[in-house]
C-alpha cells in the first residue's frame, strides 16, 4: 500500500504550509503550557487543543500536521501513541512531558513516538527541535 506520507520538507516548509499542531487533552489541560506553546510554535503554524477522538477524525487527510501529547494528561501514554500510529501510521507524534526518563522515553518511541521532548526547552529550542521533527524520515509503523 502506498504512503500518503508527504516528502520530507524542506527548510521553512513548515511555514509555508500552515502547518496544524495539535496538543492532545485527555480530560487534563495545562493552560501554562498550552500559551508557552502557542508563542514559542507560532512560527510553525497554529496550535489547537483537541480531545483524542476529535483529532483522530480531524487529522485524518493533514498527514503533515504534528500531535503533540503531553505525557502528564495521560496514565497511559504509551498505549495512546500506539493507538494513535496504529490508526495513523503516517502521523508524526511527538510526546512531551516534564519529568522525562530514558525508560518512558524508550516506551514512548516504541510505541511509536517520532520523539520524546522535555518541557524545560526554551522556546527557541523547543521551535528548532519541532521544525527538525517536520524533516525528519518518519520511522516505518509497525516496527
Amino acid at each position: 500500500m502506498a504512503s500518503t506520507r508527504p516528502a520530507a520538507l524542506k527548510p521553512g516548509a513548515a511555514q509555508e504550509m500552515n502547518t496544524l499542531m495539535i496538543l492532545l487533552k485527555c480530560g487534563v489541560e495545562d493552560n501554562n503550557w498550552q500559551t508557552y506553546l502557542k508563542e514559542a510554535l507560532a512560527p510553525l503554524g497554529r496550535l489547537r487543543t483537541m480531545e483524542v477522538q476529535e483529532a483522530m477524525a480531524f487529522l485524518e487527510d493533514r498527514m503533515q500536521d504534528l500531535m503533540i501529547i503531553d505525557a502528564t494528561s495521560t496514565e497511559n501514554v504509551d498505549g495512546l501513541v500506539s493507538r494513535l500510529r496504529s490508526a495513523q501510521p503516517d502521523r508524526r507524534i511527538v510526546v512531551v512531558t516534564a519529568s522525562p526518563t530514558w525508560q518512558r522515553a524508550r516506551a514512548a518511541f516504541e510505541a511509536g513516538a517520532i520523539d520524546y521532548l522535555p518541557k524545560s526547552l526554551s522556546k527557541a529550542d523547543l521551535l528548532n527541535t519541532l521544525e527538525q521533527i517536520q524533516r525528519k524520515p518518519l520511522p516505518p509503523w509497525p516496527r
